[in-house]
């Protein structure tokens, strides 16, 4: 890390203004600046998750949350780089990781055979949320790449990374024990 200080404000937002990685300015409502406030927030949700599974003891959990947080660090930082046209730090060795994580919560976890609901645990709950906001994120991603063309990997990243977290909020579910939410047609 470098020893400067970073200033925390620097009044450019107060006239809707953000500065991009290399000093580029732009508008805080640009797709760029959306796309990356959108996987901020899914960091900040797992963020959560992770917390909750340090203090449940839940080892590998919050290893595989602390790994997807520094993941999608690195995938908003290179959004937020004009300068970057192609994903530098998400692979398809990244997108294998998340894959093999998918696999094993569902080796340990029964079929779906209904739609599930969030909810029965704090985890899963949070896990849904994550799963939604990832959602967003990508659904962010797709627009901004309309416009740049770049970052497909990321785009097949956050597509996997919803997928386990669905995996992952019924695996929390079949490991404490509580029953599933399941929808249940109101017609």
């Amino acid at each position: 890390m470098d020893s400067k200080k970073i200033k925390l404000y620097t009044r450019n937002g107060d006239r809707g203004n953000s500065t991009l990685v290399g000093g580029a300015k732009t508008k805080k409502d640009s797709l760029r600046v959306c796309t990356y406030g959108d996987i901020d927030e899914l960091n900040s949700v797992l963020g959560i998750v992770r917390t909750k599974a340090v203090l449940a003891k839940n080892t590998a959990l919050s290893s595989i949350t602390a790994s997807i947080q520094n993941d999608l660090f690195d995938l908003g930082s290179e959004i937020a780089n004009p300068k970057i046209n192609e994903n530098e730090i998400i692979s398809e060795k990244t997108i294998k990781k998340i894959e093999d994580w998918i696999d094993d919560a569902e080796e340990k976890t029964p079929p779906i055979t209904n739609f599930v609901l969030p909810g029965g645990t704090e985890i899963n709950s949070f896990l849904h949320l994550a799963r939604t906001v990832c959602r967003r994120a990508e659904r962010s991603l797709v627009s901004f790449r309309s416009q740049s063309n770049d970052f497909g990997i990321g785009l097949a990243y956050l597509n996997r990374l919803s997928d386990l977290l669905f995996a992952l909020s019924r695996k929390d579910i079949f490991d404490s024990g509580e029953e599933e939410f399941f929808w249940v047609s109101s017609k």
